[in-house]
């Protein structure tokens, strides 16, 4: 997975000059980069493209879309996992404050299914 890693990179920074740093395939490359950072426990790594990533799609789908609150809450992790808690306490923050909101105009089980997902017992 080493080698993967400069490969990635090569691929995000080419899609973002042709494409445009708002394209879904430079998205999917950022989400992909972060992940292999991640998978590799490149944490410190992990956070910037993590961080880009999220702070697109909130720009292109909206803060309390399902994809970016799942952006939200692995950048949230990463955050967590390095140290920096207070971070990540203010993103899991946010995520709960978004999900609860969405969950007003529904039932009781997307209100307990969503505070389970925060919890991560699913």
């Amino acid at each position: 997975m080493k080698e993967a890693e400069p490969l990635g990179a090569q691929v995000l920074e080419t899609r973002k000059r042709l494409l445009g740093e708002t394209h879904p395939d430079a998205l999917t490359s950022m989400a992909n980069r972060a992940s292999l950072l991640w998978n590799q426990d490149a944490w410190k790594e992990a956070a910037k493209p993590g961080k880009q990533f999220t702070e697109m799609k909130m720009k292109i789908l909206s803060p309390d879309h399902a994809s970016t609150l799942t952006s939200m809450h692995n950048l949230a992790s990463t955050f967590s996992i390095r140290g920096r808690l207070h971070e990540a306490e203010e993103l899991f923050a946010m995520i709960s404050m978004v999900r609860v909101g969405n969950c007003a105009d529904q039932n009781r089980l997307c209100l307990v299914w969503s505070c389970v997902l925060e919890l991560g017992m699913d």
